[in-house]
């Protein structure tokens, strides 16, 4: 049971998908799981360059998710999952306003159109890192065409 426990991985935290980009998944949406995230980021061998899809629900501190991933993260893909919750992406830019350089940033509708945005601009041995909430990591799984 003990060594079960010990394998045991949740999907969304930090969920490494290799490919010629590598996926990372990972449900952070809140200060303490930004800090852990970024920790993970820092350990995990990569190549290229990280690219960040960042969607968030409206009662999160959009903040407080980015600051800890700013040195690790080369561009960001503001989105909006599909969940009625979901804080628009031109808002979550105007909360991020200043915190990561203009010209670092992109600002999609969608979670799809920010994945499909970052996917075209990468190159072999890039990361794409995806995180905010679990409906958008969701929505990145059914983009890929894993479900859930």
């Amino acid at each position: 049971f003990r060594a079960g426990l010990g394998r045991a991985r949740l999907l969304g935290r930090f969920q490494v998908i290799p490919n010629t980009v590598t996926w990372i998944l990972d449900v952070a949406h809140n200060r303490e799981s930004a800090a852990a995230l970024a920790e993970n980021l820092r350990g995990f061998r990569r190549e290229g360059r990280v690219r960040a899809v960042l969607g968030v629900l409206q009662d999160k501190d959009p903040g407080a998710l980015v600051a800890p991933l700013l040195p690790l993260v080369d561009g960001w893909l503001l989105s909006a999952s599909v969940d009625s919750r979901a804080m628009p992406a031109e808002d979550l830019a105007a909360r991020v306003e200043g915190l990561i350089p203009q010209d670092r940033v992109r600002v999609l509708p969608a979670v799809g159109a920010a994945l499909d945005l970052a996917l075209s601009d990468s190159a072999p041995g890039d990361c794409l890192l995806v995180y905010g909430s679990f409906t958008t990591v969701a929505e990145a799984l059914v983009h890929r065409g894993e479900g859930l």
